[in-house]
């Protein structure tokens, strides 16, 4: 089984990869919050700014070997209503080799254990045909739909919630757990 972990952001070492994956347009698009940044040293004082306001937890996913695959983070979260929103980002030569359900278990066993949250929620883009596919088999509910959220590329796109309850998330994932 691949081994991966969570790790702690570090300037020196992720920002220019960091600044690489948001700043191209493709990978833009799948983000809900935009940006504009022309150079590493705007994105550095956006992405610090992201850190000190929104993101809640921040992690580098990483291999057993040390290779940074992607990154993944919380935000909106509300600890008095139980319940966040994630994402979950692999750098593309990663995908479809089994990081991303790796990452996305531990993501939200960290996000469940730590926090007394009883659901975290993701959105989607409907041109994101295999995100949306991936929720649907990861036991996610789609529980909303903002249409035409986004004007990309001549077309609107609509936005879709999601959301995954703990015991939910605990049954799916107990294989994947070595504490479960």
């Amino acid at each position: 089984m691949k081994a991966l972990q969570l790790r702690p952001f570090r300037l020196e070492a992720d920002l220019n990869v960091l600044f690489a994956y948001m700043n191209e347009p493709s990978h833009q698009a799948l983000f809900s919050h935009k940006f504009q940044c022309n150079s590493v040293h705007s994105f550095e004082r956006w992405f610090m700014e992201m850190l000190n306001t929104t993101y809640h937890d921040f992690f580098m996913i990483e291999t057993s070997a040390g290779v940074t695959v992607g990154f993944t983070f919380s935000y909106a979260f509300f600890a008095n209503d139980r319940h966040c929103k994630f994402t979950l980002c692999l750098f593309d030569q990663y995908k479809r080799i089994g990081y991303g359900a790796l990452a996305g278990v531990q993501m939200l066993d960290y996000l469940f254990s730590s926090y007394s949250l009883q659901q975290v929620f993701t959105t989607v883009f409907d041109y994101n045909s295999e995100s949306l596919s991936i929720h649907q088999h990861a036991g996610f509910e789609k529980v909303g739909e903002l249409p035409q959220y986004r004007f990309l590329k001549g077309n609107y796109h609509s936005l879709h919630y999601y959301v995954i309850r703990r015991e939910v998330f605990y049954q799916k994932a107990a294989k994947l757990l070595p504490h479960a």
